[in-house]
Parts: C-alpha cells; structure tokens; sequence
C-alpha cells in the first residue's frame, strides 16, 4: 500500500481517466495533510489533438475542472496557461493547443 505524497505531479494524462473524479479523490487521499497537487494538461479542444480516434476527454474547460477539483476535496486552485503545443492535423492544417497547469491544495 501506498504512504502519502507531499506533492503529486502529473502531465497530459488526466484527458486519459474516464472518471476524472474518482481520479481527483484518489489524488486527494494520497496527498498529506498539507500536501499539493499540480496537473498540467489541455485546455478544450475540438478533438483533433489526437490524430487517431481514442476515447479520451477532449481537453477541459478551466472553471469545470476547478469545480471537479472542489468536489474532491481541494482549495486554493489555480489555472496558469504554461505552453501550447503545436500540431499538424491530418488534414495538414497547424493548429496551436494551449496546457494548463492546475495545482491545488490538499
């Protein structure tokens, strides 16, 4: 079994976990008492981000996460755009996807 963390980091992987509640709590028990969380991961987005068809979220709007965050347990959450990435689709066409980083108290 696992101890507690004093902090949790993750990058691009959230729009992978179906139940992002359920993930948030699961962050929420890991975490000490005082212990932070920080989630970088795309803004919503059409859905081109990834080429193939993959049965993720596409992206996540700011204030929803936030209030996903709260349900769990969270305060004092912050939204920072950090980076966008930048992608050709399969069209060819350049498209600029924004990251956030989210991070969080316990």
């Amino acid at each position: 079994m696992f101890g507690t963390f004093d902090v949790i980091f993750n990058a691009m992987m959230l729009h992978h976990i179906e139940v992002t509640l359920a993930m948030f709590k699961r962050w929420y028990s890991l975490l000490s008492k005082n212990g932070r969380l920080f989630a970088a991961d795309l803004d919503k987005e059409d859905g081109t981000f990834h080429r193939s068809p993959v049965n993720v979220h596409h992206g996540f709007e700011r204030e929803t996460l936030g209030n996903i965050a709260v349900e769990a347990g969270f305060r004092n959450i912050e939204f920072n755009t950090v980076c966008s990435l930048e992608r050709i689709s399969n069209e060819g066409v350049k498209r600029i996807y924004p990251l956030f980083l989210m991070t969080a108290d316990k």
